[in-house]
């Protein structure tokens, strides 16, 4: 039995490891998840003395250009014939040059297909060319400016799906992710805490074999959703998008390890044919991770923790799947429930560590915010976070209880059937969340605000993206701006160009929050904004100052860092618990409620996992 465990928590800790290497590998940095447009040149809404050269629309992720496009229409709604392409400088940039037009309003019509998470977005923008009108002398025109147009709703679930398109790419995402899932914690599951304790467990192969076919069925569903999402047929979207390409890899690997295991099975090699469909859920979980929004996250850091948290939290799944199955075909009883629960219990507490902060830390990278319930993104979110607290409850009762099923903790097999179920329901948010689009992808990047001045208002400002180039300007403020009265923002360069620039901003959300779109900042710049709110009669009533400075990167000064970096937290615990994990079994010590000997392997394995990625997340998490 001894032998059998290590080689169990081997595979375990080898599998995840060489997920983590070959992701960070793989990765190059990126930012936010669904190709949102962030800003624009002309901004949103904007009037322009003068025709602009060109339009310059910025995204939130990199787009892949076969599958992005861009209309001009005049105020009659004829079409203006324009060149669009995406930049080769930044490939989040989508721009067109223009010939001279003429004064009118105009529309852009554009359509992104992200080559971060294969997702589509489409929206508009417009502007006008002309004198602008202004109100009476001393009031701020904000006329036909008091929305965003062009910007997706930010943190939403299945933006510009039907409710028939969502629901099939829900279930197929879901069933495709809860197939590869099992077919590789089955294999730790099976080697690690079922085939040593119950005689006749050589069963759960085919299980697992049938996990990954099915798996890779609805990865092909997938497939075909995505495709047709991007008005494209499934083969283009599979070999021309960065996301088909991986589905599609899903598929291939899935199908053809599938077939070997089945063979294998056949002729009797049933370790062989359990170790190829566990090879098919590693390359599932892998790419899975590749093609969400981790992949979009700035650095590497991100794909890492996610391929440890989906790894880990397939072995948990797997065993919660394990234990109600044979719970249910009257396999797991006295003596033999007894020796398998402290067994899965001390696999399933490391596994459970990894998720829970693996999970956290990925929840941070994409909404930068965990506790609002302000999108329904978000709420999704917080509703898999209350699940995932139910299913640990039911956990901390079956490793109390350690098998036994007596007395008060009575009930093992009712608890465990529907932690298992919850398990279920994790997999489908997540599948969810993935299929959303989180509130946090734009990241704007908040200033420190600089000395206090002699009139000072409290208010916060912002860039986004916070990268050279055309970037939004967001204000808020704590208190309102008096009716008919304004924000402007008087925009100095410290260095190269001497002179400023006056920007008006305009209303978003009420009279607190403001914005201004297609403002150029050039890299390795430094700035001074000084902020002016003003009432009706054009009266200053205060003014606050903020500094930063420009790398090629993205903002490299001034930044308003959280007091406490979430990534560091993450760093330190898993660096922390591995460190003391390792010591703690060198020393002889042992894990309370648990097998002995599976708890000393699984602390180790799960040392080394953790203190992998916490290195990984203090060396490769990018900026920002």
């Amino acid at each position: 039995m001894i032998a059998v465990g290590r080689r169990g928590v081997l595979a375990l800790g080898l599998a995840l490891g060489l997920l983590t290497g070959w992701s960070v590998a793989s990765q190059s940095p990126r930012v936010a998840a669904h190709s949102q447009l962030v800003t624009s040149v002309p901004g949103a809404g904007v009037v322009l003395p003068v025709a602009p050269p060109e339009l310059r629309l910025v995204f939130s992720e990199p787009l892949e250009d076969d599958f992005t496009s861009l209309e001009l229409l005049d105020f009659w709604g004829a079409t203006i014939s324009v060149d669009p392409h995406v930049s080769s400088a930044d490939r989040r940039v989508l721009v067109a040059s223009l010939a001279s037009l003429q004064d009118g309003a105009y529309t852009v019509n554009w359509t992104a297909l992200s080559a971060a998470d294969g997702h589509v977005t489409a929206g508009f923008i417009s502007f006008e060319i002309g004198n602008p009108v202004f109100a009476s002398p001393g009031h701020f025109d904000h006329s036909g400016l008091g929305r965003l147009e062009g910007l997706p709703e930010s943190g939403s679930i299945h933006a510009g799906h039907t409710r028939v398109d969502a629901t099939i790419e829900n279930l197929s995402r879901g069933v495709a992710d809860a197939g590869f899932m099992l077919a590789f914690g089955l294999f730790v599951i099976g080697v690690v805490v079922v085939r040593p304790g119950l005689p006749g467990a050589r069963g759960s192969v085919p299980v697992q074999i049938g996990a990954l076919a099915v798996g890779t069925v609805g990865a092909l569903v997938l497939l075909s959703f995505a495709g047709s999402a991007a008005n494209l047929d499934a083969l283009t979207y599979a070999t021309g998008s960065r996301t088909g390409m991986f589905v599609g890899g899903r598929i291939v690997a899935g199908a053809l390890l599938t077939i070997i295991a089945t063979i294998a099975w056949a002729s009797g090699r049933v370790r062989f044919a359990a170790l190829v469909a566990a090879l098919g859920g590693a390359a599932g979980i892998l790419t899975i991770a590749l093609g969400g929004h981790a992949s979009a996250v700035s650095g590497q850091a991100a794909v890492a923790a996610i391929v440890v948290h989906i790894g880990a939290a397939a072995i948990w799944l797997s065993g919660l799947v394990a234990f109600a199955f044979l719970g249910l075909s009257r396999q797991l009883t006295g003596a033999t429930l007894r020796a398998a629960v402290p067994r899965f219990s001390a696999v399933a507490l490391i596994a459970i560590g990894l998720v829970v902060v693996t999970g956290g830390y990925s929840a941070w990278t994409q909404t930068r915010d965990l506790t609002p319930l302000l999108t329904s993104y978000a709420t999704v979110l917080d509703v898999k976070v209350v699940v995932v607290g139910l299913a640990l409850v039911l956990g901390f009762l079956n490793l109390i209880d350690g098998g036994r099923d007596r007395g008060p903790l009575r009930g093992f097999h009712g608890r465990i059937r529907v932690e298992a179920i919850l398990g279920l329901i994790i997999v489908g948010l997540s599948a969810t969340l993935v299929s959303g689009s989180p509130p946090g992808t734009n990241a704007p990047i908040w200033i420190e605000r600089a000395a206090s001045t002699a009139r000072s208002v409290a208010a916060t400002l912002a860039l986004e993206p916070g990268r050279p180039g055309p970037n939004r300007l967001l204000v808020q403020l704590e208190a309102a701006v008096p009716d008919g009265g304004g924000v402007e923002i008087r925009l100095v360069q410290l260095d190269g160009f001497a002179g400023s620039s006056t920007i008006h901003l305009r209303p978003t959300q009420g009279d607190r929050d403001f914005v201004a779109d297609g403002v150029v900042l050039g890299p390795e710049s430094r700035w001074d904004a000084a902020l002016v709110v003003r009432d009706a009669a054009a009266t200053e009533i205060g003014r606050a100052r903020f500094a930063w400075t420009l790398a090629a990167a993205g903002i490299s000064e001034g930044r308003s860092a959280p007091i406490v970096d979430p990534t560091l937290v993450a760093a330190a615990l898993l660096l922390g618990a591995a460190l003391l994990g390792i010591a703690f079994t060198i020393a002889g010590g042992r894990l309370p409620l648990v097998h002995p000997t599976v708890g000393r392997q699984t602390l180790i394995a799960g040392g080394a996992i953790g203190a992998a990625l916490g290195l990984i997340l203090l060396v490769a998490r990018g900026p920002g």
